[in-house]
């Protein structure tokens, strides 16, 4: 499946200070709907889970033996259901410039300004994927690292998390999903937070600060 996403690996000329960028809005508590909702994948858990133990209680041959049978009808089919590990899924905190200050990535939804005027998409209802780099002085500093294509509109089918240090991480191309291009690396070595990104059973990508360039570079994490 090919990403369908617009990555800018600039040097960081999207930035704003303080402040939501113009053509866009922070998600409010009606955006909190579908896949946002912890709800509604609690109440699709339980109908998946419910239609599963009735298919494997329907598939139990009875004897005719009602202690055989109640024992039989008394184990049901023990079925896992993913759904995400925290909430809220449409923002996560970190610290992902590795200057000691909890830094904010947050999904934000473009209200239509056209483009090219910074940050803004063509359409209202878009998703973008955003860090507010945060400061003991002045104001956050707002890098946009990544927008979801108009071919999956709804924000609400996108996540954002923070991805822990860890020692060894392998890329979409190191998993052999496809070939590593030119500068893509097969794996990553995270020394402090950082962002993924993506939509759900779709598509994930990280969203890595590196110290040399003081920028953030993006890689994808599945496909």
């Amino acid at each position: 499946m090919k990403v369908c996403i617009v990555f800018l690996l600039l040097a960081l000329a999207d930035v704003a200070y303080g402040q939501v960028p113009k053509g866009w809005r922070i998600p409010t508590q009606t955006d909190i709907k579908g896949q946002w909702s912890q709800d509604q994948w609690d109440k699709e858990c339980q109908q998946g889970n419910d239609l599963k133990k009735k298919t494997a209680n329907d598939a139990v041959e009875y004897t005719g033996n009602s202690a055989v049978d109640k024992d039989k009808d008394s184990k049901p089919e023990e079925v896992e259901c993913w759904k995400p590990e925290s909430f809220p899924v449409h923002t996560a905190t970190g610290d992902y410039n590795g200057d000691g200050v909890l830094d904010e990535a947050r999904i934000l939804i473009s209200v239509g300004v056209p483009k090219p005027t910074g940050f803004a998409t063509k359409k209202s209802g878009m998703a973008g994927f955003f860090v507010f780099l945060k400061s003991k002085i002045g104001p956050a500093k707002v890098v946009v690292i990544g927008l979801a294509s108009d071919q999956n509109p709804s924000p609400q089918n996108h996540f954002i998390e923070t991805q822990p240090p860890v020692e060894k991480l392998e890329t979409w191309c190191g998993r052999g999903g496809r070939d590593c291009e030119a500068g893509e690396p097969p794996t990553i070595t995270l020394k402090r937070d950082a962002v993924i990104f993506g939509q759900f059973e779709a598509w994930s990508t990280l969203a890595y600060w590196s110290a040399a360039e003081n920028k953030f570079k993006v890689v994808t994490i599945s496909d």
